[in-house]
């Protein structure tokens, strides 16, 4: 074997139940799991040996929301910074846009050592950051070029994404969604709706919605929300989630709100998708955020069970992307792209978009990233070691 992952903690994504166990890689695949293993046999078991110590082992995380075009956005981060928070794919959510799609490839897609799926901007210029905003009218939106485009990197964009603040729509309201959403329809690809102050009553929006779109931003305090206004999730919202409708977080600087979110916990309306929204502005550098990992400990100190956590951050995103049968699970024969994580049990702040501050105390870290069975992040503390001969 060329590495083995000794003393790992496996979590049931279905019930919780949490296993120990070692974990066998060859050839860039998990070649199986197994009880852990002690003494001689384990460290001759592998060329390499890593004690994961009773950390968490995952699929590797998959983070669904990211901004990652360097040269042609304001909002651009370079994907592989990203392997240091346990990511080994990451989702360009609509930076590029038709017109800049190519030159994005060959920038921040092929370049990079991270898995990266995209989302393709409705808009052809994207988001190009800065203060400016995407047009959207139809006459504007290129859909032969957008086709082409899609068939020709049919295994890399994944969806279309479509931003529908009032500041960004004007006088178009709801139109570009549905014009999103007819293309979806016609391509077959599921549509992401970025929702913070939108035209519409947040329920006019989720009841559009194919199962398998994305309602994005779900916890945005800014205009109409998912929130009654005696503060309970709107009917629409728990009927759209049913029927197969993606709630996600996208956390960023600007589109989560305590008092949202917990009102909706309350309520039992947990995000399918818990996704950073990383840019070069945010990407650890902002206590709304900081990183995947961050936001995933948000979440499981504000009561989401830790299976249902994990889940949100892989098989469900995996599912969402049409890579369940790649990506997602911890299963024998799959590329061993592979994320642990530790429980640091510490007093900690998370902070909201408005300032409002909650305390928790416990933190999952990163401490390390493989991508087909090569550790490409690895957290000083943990043992690794060559096989004793």
């Amino acid at each position: 074997m060329d590495l083995l992952i000794n003393n790992a903690v496996a979590v049931d994504l279905d019930t919780g139940r949490e296993t120990k166990c070692a974990v066998w890689i060859e050839k860039g695949r998990i070649q199986g799991l197994s009880e852990p293993l002690t003494g001689e046999r384990a460290d001759t078991a592998a060329e390499i040996l890593l004690d994961a110590g009773g950390a968490y082992i995952l699929p590797g995380l998959i983070d669904f929301h990211t901004h990652l075009y360097t040269k042609g956005s304001g909002f651009g981060l370079n994907g592989d910074l990203l392997l240091s928070s346990g990511v080994t794919m990451a989702v360009d959510m609509g930076t590029a846009g038709c017109a800049g799609y190519e030159a994005f490839r060959l920038t921040d897609i092929l370049p990079r050592t991270i898995n990266i799926r995209s989302f393709l901007n409705l808009s052809p210029v994207g988001q190009p950051g800065a203060g400016i905003s995407e047009p959207l009218d139809r006459a504007a939106v290129k859909e032969g070029l957008m086709e082409e485009l899609i068939t020709k990197y049919a295994d890399e964009i994944r969806g279309i994404k479509v931003r529908i603040s009032r500041s960004i729509v004007g006088d178009l309201g709801i139109a570009p969604l549905e014009h999103a959403l007819e293309l979806g329809e016609r391509w077959k690809l599921p549509v992401c709706v970025h929702t913070t102050d939108p035209p519409v009553r947040a329920e006019e929006i989720v009841s559009r919605l194919r199962p398998g779109d994305i309602y994005s931003h779900m916890y945005h305090n800014k205009g109409m929300t998912i929130l009654k206004e005696d503060g309970g999730v709107q009917e629409a919202f728990k009927k759209a989630q049913k029927r197969g409708v993606i709630l996600e977080v996208g956390n960023g600087r600007m589109n989560f709100n305590f008092e949202v979110a917990q009102q909706a916990v309350r309520d039992g309306v947990y995000p399918d998708i818990i996704s950073s929204d990383a840019t070069a502005a945010t990407f650890a550098n902002t206590p709304a955020m900081k990183d995947l990992a961050f936001v995933m400990s948000k979440f499981w100190n504000m009561g989401m069970p830790l299976h249902r956590v994990f889940d949100s951050v892989t098989r469900t995103p995996a599912r969402c992307l049409g890579m369940e049968k790649q990506a997602g699970i911890l299963k024998k024969g799959r590329s061993a792209d592979l994320t642990i994580l530790k429980v640091c049990e510490q007093d900690v702040e998370f902070s909201d978009s408005d300032g409002n501050v909650r305390k928790g105390t416990s933190l999952l870290v990163p401490v390390m990233t493989a991508l087909n069975g090569k550790i490409v992040y690895l957290q000083g503390d943990i043992p690794l070691r060559k096989k004793r001969l």
